[in-house]
C-alpha cells in the first residue's frame, strides 16, 4: 500500500509517532469473485463491485481500520420451488470495525490479514422468461427482513508499489436464513427454504482484488549512523564530512501532490579540534540546525511505478557554538548564518524511504556581530562557500 513524505532541514520538536497511510481502492467487472456453494450442484458466482478504504500503521505493521462498500450483485438464474426460475440480489455491507496485521515481504509485497463482519441482505426474484429484470420482476423476499451476518477472515497481499490489494477467504460460512419463527421481522418468506438449500452453508469462497493506492499519509522517518551526509568545503583541503542524526514527520496528500506539516529535528553535531581558530588551543564546534520560516514541499509523479518526485524548499539556520577546554567562546543563538536550500529527491512507496539531496548549496559568511571579530573570519574561512553537499535518507520508524 504505500507511504511517504517530505523533509526540510531543521524543525525542532518532532513528536514520537508512527507512519500511518490512508489507502483507497476499487474493484469492478470480474476482478473480484464470491463463489457460493463451491463445488456442488448449487454453486453460484458473484462478481461484486465496490470500494475499500483502510488505514495502516506502517511502523507497527497493523491495519487499524478498514471499510468496504459493495454494490448489490446478482447471482445467475437457478431453478426455484414449484419449477419457477429464481435469481437473487446480494447486498453486502460491513457491520463491524475491521482490524488486522501487515508484514513486509519481498519485492515490495506485504502480507495482509483482516477480520471483519458483514451483513448479506438477499432479494430473491422470480423471472418468467429466464432473463433478469430486477426493476419489474416479482420479489420473493424483502432484503430488510432477509439477512444473515457473516464473519470473515481475509488474508492476502498488498503491492506497495502498484497499490493492488488482494484478499481472499478460502472458506467462510453463510448462516441459515431466517423464516420468521424466532423473530417475525426476520424472514425470507417463501424463498427461505430455497435460500437455505442453495445459499446457506460452509463451502463459500471470496477472492477480492482492489486497484488503488495511498490517498494520504502521515510519515515518520529516522536517519541514524552514517545514513545521511553533509560535506562542507567539498573537494578542498578543508573538506569535512558530517553524518547528522535526525528524525522527520510530514503529512502527504498524494491526490493533490501536497506535503504539509513538515517537521525535522536534527541532533547537534560536534566537530572536534577545529584547526586554525586559536593557534595553540584546540577548539570544538557544536553545530545546531534550526528552521527559519515554513518550508514548501511538493510531490509530483515520476516515470517509475511507486516512486514520487519530491522537492522541498526551506531556509535552515546554522548556529555554531565554539568552545575550548569546556569554556564557551560563541553562542550558537547569536553566531549563525541562514542557508537557503532547495532539496530534491524521491519518495519510495515500496520501501517507505525518502531521499533528499542538494549539491553546491552556499553557506554565507559568518557575522562579526554575533561570532566576534576573532572567530567570524575563521569560521568563514573554514565553513563558508558554495562547495557543500547534503544527502538525507530516511527510513520508516518510530521517532525517539
Amino acid at each position: 500500500m504505500v507511504t511517504l513524505v517530505s523533509a526540510a532541514i531543521g524543525f525542532p520538536g518532532s513528536p514520537a509517532g508512527a507512519t500511518t497511510i490512508e489507502y483507497a481502492g476499487t474493484t469492478a467487472g470480474q476482478e473480484s469473485t464470491i463463489v457460493i456453494h463451491k463445488g456442488d450442484a448449487y454453486q453460484r458466482t458473484i462478481h461484486p463491485t465496490g470500494t475499500v478504504t483502510a488505514r495502516l500503521d506502517d511502523s507497527a505493521n497493523r491495519v487499524t481500520s478498514a471499510n468496504v462498500t459493495f454494490e448489490p450483485a446478482f447471482t445467475e438464474t437457478f431453478p426455484g420451488p414449484f419449477g419457477i426460475k429464481v435469481y437473487a440480489s446480494a447486498a453486502i455491507s460491513q457491520i463491524a470495525p475491521a482490524s488486522g496485521t501487515t508484514a513486509p515481504g519481498g519485492d515490495d509485497i506485504s502480507t495482509v490479514a483482516v477480520d471483519t463482519k458483514v451483513r448479506m441482505a438477499l432479494t430473491a426474484y422470480r423471472t418468467l422468461d429466464g432473463t433478469q429484470h430486477p426493476a419489474t420482476d416479482q420479489k420473493l423476499s424483502d432484503p430488510v427482513k432477509c439477512t444473515v451476518d457473516i464473519s470473515l477472515h481475509l488474508v492476502g497481499t498488498a503491492n506497495r508499489r502498484t497499490g493492488v490489494l488482494s484478499l481472499a477467504a478460502d472458506q467462510f460460512t453463510i448462516p441459515t436464513f431466517p423464516n420468521g419463527s424466532i423473530d417475525p421481522a426476520k424472514t425470507c418468506g417463501v424463498a427461505t427454504g430455497e435460500l437455505n438449500k442453495s445459499v446457506a452453508g460452509t463451502s463459500n469462497t471470496a477472492a477480492l482484488i482492489f486497484n488503488g493506492g495511498p490517498t494520504s499519509a502521515h510519515y515518520t522517518g529516522i536517519s541514524t549512523g552514517t545514513t545521511s551526509t553533509v560535506v562542507v568545503k567539498r573537494g578542498t583541503m578543508l573538506e569535512r564530512v558530517l553524518h547528522p542524526t535526525s528524525s522527520m514527520t510530514g503529512d502527504i496528500d498524494f491526490v493533490h501532490g501536497q506535503v504539509t506539516n513538515v517537521s525535522v529535528r536534527f541532533r547537534p553535531v560536534t566537530i572536534r579540534a577545529l584547526p586554525g581558530i586559536l593557534r595553540f588551543l584546540p577548539v570544538d564546534a557544536r553545530i545546531q540546525m534550526t528552521l527559519v520560516g515554513t518550508p514548501t514541499a511538493t510531490l509530483t509523479p515520476s516515470n517509475r511505478v511507486g516512486i514520487d518526485n519530491l522537492t522541498v524548499i526551506s531556509t535552515a539556520r546554522m548556529g555554531v557554538g565554539l568552545s575550548a577546554l569546556g569554556m564557551g567562546l560563541t553562542d550558537s543563538n547569536a553566531c549563525h548564518v541562514d542557508i537557503r536550500l532547495q532539496l530534491t529527491g524521491t519518495v519510495d512507496r515500496g520501501t517507505n524511504t525518502v531521499h533528499l539531496a542538494q549539491s553546491g548549496f552556499a553557506i554565507p559568511a559568518f557575522p562579526i556581530n554575533g561570532c566576534g571579530i576573532l572567530f567570524a573570519p575563521a569560521l568563514t574561512m573554514l565553513v563558508s562557500g558554495s562547495m557543500n553537499t547534503i544527502a538525507l535518507d530516511y527510513v520508516d520508524g518510530v521517532l525517539p
